[in-house]
């Protein structure tokens, strides 16, 4: 005998078979009267057979046809499971080194939802070239490159995967400023970078691109672009770059023991 086994919140349809004398059948669902024993954890449309799951637990459904022997079978509802994973945001497009915080909410059979973002759902991203994404967190970080890129994010749970699009803009310049610089022996200069992508936006990259000088009259931190000017008798210039992957940036500073607002003038023309 069909004992059906369904989850809270998904509907079962039954069918009734009815023999004949001559040994034919014939479909009598809807001739056939239907009750369900415990209207807790199942109903049951009376002429329809469809029965629409309210609890978990066993029910018995009958079906009854004039003056034919009742038939029954029993109807057993268990927990509510997952029917969809739905991730947001579901579109974004974050300058490199930016954090996303996504979030899953899972879908149950029974309309009900669920919060799975932390230690439930598992997270990952296509393309790690693009961005990573913590396992368990669901928190992805856009990765500092000039590549750009796009990877879909997704996160499972209960057997469904839910998805996003995260779409990184590529870095399409690096301009230094400030730019044509003269200092005197022994004083420093902060240059700044700033990364230009490819849909306009910008974002300052002074503590993450490589600075380098050509010439030792200035020496340079790599790391914050700060610059100091050394000891020269003549006016020196140097090549100030500012390196991220295959992209950089450059402008010039020179030193000179003479260093005045009229040289200066003269110099940036």
């Amino acid at each position: 005998m069909w004992r059906p086994s369904v989850a809270k919140g998904i509907p079962q349809q039954f069918a009734a078979l009815g023999t004949y004398s001559d040994s034919s059948t014939h479909n009598v669902t809807t001739l056939a009267g239907w009750t369900s024993s415990n209207m807790n954890i199942a109903t049951i449309g009376a002429a329809t057979g469809l029965a629409q799951t309210l609890g978990v637990g066993n029910s018995t459904i009958t079906s009854t046809l004039g003056a034919v022997t009742p038939s029954s079978t029993t109807l057993t509802v268990i927990a509510p499971v997952v029917v969809a994973v739905v991730v947001t945001p579901q579109k974004v497009s974050p300058l490199p080194g930016a954090t996303v915080p996504y979030v899953a909410m899972a879908a149950f059979s029974d309309h009900t939802s669920q919060n799975v973002t932390t230690n439930q759902a598992v997270w990952s991203s296509s393309n790690t070239n693009a961005a990573t994404i913590g396992t368990s967190t669901g928190i992805a970080t856009a990765i500092q490159g000039t590549g750009g890129g796009v990877t879909s994010i997704s996160a499972v749970f209960g057997g469904k995967t839910g998805s996003a699009t995260l779409t990184l803009p590529a870095l399409t310049s690096i301009p230094v400023t400030p730019a044509n610089q003269i200092i005197s022996p022994g004083t420093t200069l902060q240059f700044t970078a700033t990364g230009t992508y490819s849909d306009g936006r910008t974002q300052i990259l002074t503590n993450v691109v490589n600075w380098s000088s050509d010439n030792a009259v200035v020496t340079i931190n790599p790391s914050t672009g700060l610059a100091t000017g050394n000891m020269t008798a003549t006016l020196v210039t140097a090549n100030i770059k500012a390196t991220l992957g295959t992209l950089s940036g450059t402008t010039k500073l020179s030193v000179g023991a003479q260093c005045n607002r009229n040289l200066l003038r003269n110099y940036k023309r």
